[in-house]
Formats: C-alpha cells, structure tokens, sequence
C-alpha cells in the first residue's frame, strides 16, 4: 500500500464521520462536519502544509516558507542598515572636515617656550645644575666631589652655553649633550682610576693591593678627571684628527696645520691642552647631537666639526 492509499483511508474516515454529522442536520453537527471535513484533507491529505479554510479562491493558505520568503525581507534590512552606515561614515568625514578647517583658520597662540633657557645666563645655570647633581660633583655634597670638580662644571658649562650662543644650537641638545658629556667623562674616570691600580699592582705585586689601592686613590684623585678628559678626548676625535691629517696631505686643501689652529677660531681661548680637548669634545657632541642623518657620515660630520672649530665670532 503506497503513502496515498494511507492518507486516502485516513481521509475516508474523516470523511464518513462528516457525513453522519451532515445527516443529522442539526447546527451543532453542521459545524463537526465542517471540521471533519477540513480536517480530512487538510491534517491528513496534505499533512498541515495548507490551510484550506478560505470561503473564496484560492481557499486554502500555504503553512510552510521557502527560503525566498526570508531573502526578500533579508535584503531590505541588509540595504538599509548599509545606507544607515554610509550616510552615518559622511556625516563623520564632514564634522571631521569642519573642525579641521576651524583649526588650520584659528589664529596660532604665540609659543612662549617657558620650559627652555631664554639666554646664555639661563642655559648656563642648567647644565651647572646637571654637572652638581652628577656624581662627579658629589651629586650635591661638597665633601664627596672630586678634587678641581666645581672648576671643570664651570668650564664646560659655560663652553655649552657659549658655543649655543654662537651657533644657535637648540637648548634641549645641548642640555641632552652636555649629561651625554657628564656620562662619558664619569666613565673615563673609572676606567683612568683602574688602570691606574692595575699598574700599581702590576708595579709592587698583589700583596701590595690594599696599599696600592689606598696610595692610587691619593694621587690619582687630585687629577682624575683631567686624566679622564685626555682619554675622553682620545676615543672621541681620533677619527677626526685622521680625516684631517689626510685631508692636509692634499696641498689643495690648504688644511691649516695644528700650531696654526691654536691661535684661531675656538681655540685661540684655549689656555692649555686639556682646555684645547674641552673644546674639540664639546664640538664634536653639539654637532653630532643635532646632525640628524649626517652622523652616520663621518667625513661630512668632521668637515662640519672643522669648520665650526675654525669659526670667528657668531655663526
């Protein structure tokens, strides 16, 4: 028996049950049988996928969706929110366009700079109040700086400072160099004062240390930090002195020779070696610090160097 034959029994039963309430013919039986029938080809026949309940064409009402009935109102949202999301992202660009345009029209407010040195005086005070609070200098305690420490702070920021003045170096590099200065030198002082001990050492033997170590610190103290600046100025401008001991064998460049510098330019001022060096490392740092990509060119770095060396008066 094929699944219609079932239904067709099923229905059949529906069927006769309508037709005995239809004979009966009273209301209550009138409105069973219309039930029966419904039901009859409704529930069993077309297992509930139709209503047919309809007075009129098309009498019976589809119970079940297909996947196009979702689509179309699927889309409708889907466009909408998008046109949602398109009109909302112009509305932003457009504020966005506003604001930046009442920027750009409103008028500039003079920058006052308060946080940086407006003078060589000012500047000046800084990089002592750098140097004072280093260790070389006791970091604010007298009775732990080192010997002649207040007199080389002094020289070297008065010579930042100056040379600031002179070439327009930026306050924020030059405060940045001179601690890189500051940091350099206590790290040459530390590797002077070992060396130092090492000698000794090396000169009376290891039983000795404890004495050598006492004797060193005596006599190595009073000029550490001059001792330190040679070495210092040594690591920093070998290079530089080559390029120049290079460049002078060339007659064309007409490269003035070392005795001939010391009394011009920068270290006309120089009253010794060690002032000489302060001056050459002090240089050499401002312009590294604001050479930018040039730094990375030696030659290019030192012909700047040279000649900021060699300059009279400002700029």
């Amino acid at each position: 028996m094929t699944e219609w034959d079932k239904k067709a029994e099923g229905a059949l039963v529906y069927c006769k049950q309508s037709q005995e309430a239809l004979d009966d013919g009273s209301y209550g039986d009138l409105r069973q049988a219309t039930n029966l029938a419904i039901n009859a080809y409704g529930s069993v026949m077309l297992e509930g996928h139709q209503c047919c309940t309809l007075m009129d064409p098309p009498y019976c009402v589809e119970m079940t969706y297909r996947s196009h009935d979702f689509c179309t109102p699927l889309l409708f949202l889907l466009f909408v929110l998008l046109f949602a999301f398109v009109a909302f992202k112009s509305c932003l660009n457009w504020l966005r366009q506003v604001r930046k345009k009442e920027t750009e029209e409103a008028p500039m407010p003079k920058q006052t700079n308060q946080g940086a040195p407006q003078s060589a005086v000012d500047l000046e005070r800084k990089l002592m109040a750098i140097w004072s609070a280093s260790c070389l200098a006791g970091k604010g305690d007298a009775s732990k700086e080192l010997p002649h420490a207040s007199e080389w702070g002094k020289a070297a920021a008065s010579l930042f400072a100056s040379l600031a003045s002179q070439f327009d170096f930026q306050a924020d590099s030059v405060c940045c160099q001179f601690e890189h200065l500051v940091s350099l030198w206590r790290s040459h002082a530390c590797v002077v004062t070992d060396r130092a001990i090492q000698d000794e050492i090396d000169e009376k033997g290891a039983l000795a240390f404890n004495k050598a170590i006492h004797h060193v610190a005596k006599v190595a103290e009073e000029t550490v930090l001059k001792d330190a600046l040679e070495d210092l100025h040594r690591d920093l401008t070998e290079g530089f002195h080559q390029w120049r001991k290079r460049l002078a064998s060339y007659e064309e460049a007409e490269v003035p020779t070392q005795r001939e510098r010391r009394h011009r330019g920068l270290l006309a001022a120089a009253k010794d070696d060690s002032a000489m060096q302060l001056v050459e490392i002090s240089v050499y740092l401002l312009v590294w610090g604001e050479a930018g990509n040039v730094r990375f060119m030696p030659e290019l770095l030192y012909f700047i160097m040279d000649l900021a060396i060699a300059a009279e008066g400002r700029g």
